[in-house]
């Protein structure tokens, strides 16, 4: 969920589609996302500026993260 700081900044740009790139993409990617998903936003997950600790980690969350309506972008 997006704290109530971030989702004051990003509601006053009055933007629905959010870019996302963050440090793992099972811990940060594959929380914030979806929950921005139910929030109405449009997320896009740049998942080659994230990273993972396995190849079966990266796979496992881009699918939890397109079956949640998340955009998976190289």
């Amino acid at each position: 969920m997006l704290s109530r700081r971030k989702r004051k900044t990003v509601d006053d740009t009055g933007r629905k589609k959010l870019l996302l790139a963050e440090i793992s993409d099972f811990t940060c990617l594959q929380f914030l996302s979806p929950d921005a998903v139910l929030e109405g936003f449009d997320v896009h997950a740049i998942k080659d500026l994230s990273g993972a600790v396995s190849v079966l980690e990266r796979e496992a969350t881009i699918a939890t993260l397109a079956q949640a309506g998340v955009k998976v972008l190289n």
